[in-house]
């Protein structure tokens, strides 16, 4: 197999780079914004109360949970494009888009069957009545709102799928700069406007506002002429292609519903140690999304190259692309290691709040801890995220589906509940074992893609008609 040598040693490779880079780029300021947005909320809602700060957390992280089925599926329009692209049918590209679309329908409408269970599932993980409150209402009303959530990564991954992604920069910047003034007047109201301080349910509201806004950006740009030659306009449902976006999207989607369904009981488990373990929490992984979210945009650029090289047969340079993504991750997760453990106290004062609303010495003391060991982990996190995309782009969704669901749970969401509840650990000793398991994890995507068993697989669906 190729890949045995640092991949800039070379001039094709330097080329991939470039190519990496011009795709990628767009997705990190895309990721940048959608960071500041989640980030900001909490900054908002800490300066609200302390209660709606520990609240956000668990409430948009159980939403996303439910959504991540859905949203790892249409998600999978990405490498389908990308494959048929490579295979020369870019024709195809708007046909598969729109069977993302449909699929994003379909699951924001089944979504709403589960909004009536929050209050139920928030009060049987032990949080306290005050915070069911909290949670539930925001966990209802960003529901309420998925299909603008899926629907726009339909769009963003049809983008993505053809290496196009300057849309998906400017999409995503616009959806926050309307979501951070929104935010601000619907969490603590503006009484010359006569609005009414909302708190927690006014960051919900902005965050549909500010996902409605990009959607719409991208559907305008998706049914422009500039891209006829995908036929963008084919919006009949294909039998074919929606059966393709299901065996292949699908076991994508499980992934991350397990995987993301475990990291939140992970952090539901924390809660129950108490509002200033889950406040502590919530700033760390404030700070975490910063390191993390602009990864993944270098992660789905993988997946896209990898994809398109695949389909067009050159599985060597496929090889090659996540080693060249890794000198654009590791030097942004770098740079971001070295913030965290040298400098957490400046990052955790800025969640200090105003008045009486936050008293912080041991949320202080705790998160500075936590940020010190999140920074221990911030390069397993850009590899994962690296292998396990570029896994996707060569098909091999389900060996990832697997993975994620035994490996999810038996290594992080089960023993983390043994070590709190069963042998009395606390908050720092478990952050420690995360860090343990996304090395663990690293590794086994490492091997699995450099092992090449998915060279014989293939998402080409062939057109009838033609």
């Amino acid at each position: 197999m190729g890949g045995t040598s640092i991949p800039v040693e070379t001039p094709r490779s330097r080329e991939h780079l470039l190519e990496l880079w011009r795709i990628a780029y767009p997705l990190v300021i895309s990721s940048s914004s959608s960071t500041v947005m989640m980030f900001s909320d909490r900054l908002f809602l800490s300066l609200y109360s302390k209660e709606t700060l520990a609240a956000s957390l668990p409430g948009g992280l159980s939403s996303f949970v439910l959504q991540c089925l859905f949203f790892g599926t249409v998600g999978y329009v990405s490498p389908m494009v990308a494959q048929h692209l490579g295979a020369g049918r870019p024709d195809r590209g708007g046909a598969i888009t729109w069977q993302g679309l449909y699929v994003a329908l379909f699951g924001a409408l089944a979504l709403q069957l589960f909004i009536p269970l929050g209050p139920s599932f928030f009060a049987l993980v032990g949080h306290s009545a005050e915070l069911v409150e909290l949670e539930s209402q925001y966990f209802a009303i960003l529901l309420h709102g998925a299909f603008f959530n899926l629907g726009a990564n339909a769009l963003s991954s049809f983008f993505s799928g053809i290496g196009r992604t300057k849309i998906v920069m400017v999409a995503n910047p616009l959806g926050m700069v309307l979501n951070l003034p929104l935010s601000v007047l619907l969490i603590f109201g503006y009484e010359p406007l006569g609005l009414q301080a909302q708190g927690i349910a006014g960051a919900a509201y902005g965050t549909v506002a500010s996902s409605a806004l990009t959607f719409f950006i991208l559907l305008r740009s998706f049914l422009s002429p500039a891209y006829r030659v995908h036929r963008t306009r084919n919006w009949a449902p294909d039998r074919g292609l929606l059966a393709g976006l299901w065996r292949f999207g699908l076991p994508s989607g499980v992934q991350m519903l397990f995987s993301v369904g475990a990291f939140n009981f992970y952090v539901l488990v924390l809660g129950g140690l108490g509002i200033d373990e889950q406040a502590a929490v919530n700033i760390t992984l404030s700070w975490d999304l910063i390191a993390f979210l602009p990864q993944l945009g270098f992660g789905v650029a993988v997946a896209s190259l990898v994809g398109r090289y695949v389909g067009a047969g050159d599985y060597d340079t496929a090889v090659s692309i996540p080693l060249v993504g890794m000198i654009l991750a590791y030097g942004y997760g770098g740079f971001m290691a070295l913030t965290f453990f040298f400098f957490p106290g400046p990052l955790i004062t800025l969640f200090g709040g105003v008045g009486d609303h936050l008293t912080y010495e041991r949320v202080h003391f705790l998160a500075t801890a936590m940020l010190r060991l999140t920074s221990l982990y911030i390069m397993a996190d850009a590899t994962i995220a690296l292998y396990r995309n570029a896994l996707h782009g060569a098909g091999d969704t389900r060996f990832c589906m697997w993975m994620a669901s035994a490996f999810s749970w038996f290594g992080l969401a089960l023993p983390s509940l043994f070590l709190v509840r069963g042998l009395g650990v606390g908050l720092l000793g478990a952050w420690s074992w995360l860090t343990g398991y996304l090395a663990v994890m690293a590794v086994v995507y490492i091997l699995r893609f450099r092992s090449g068993r998915w060279r014989h697989l293939s998402v080409i669906v062939e057109d009838p008609s033609a």
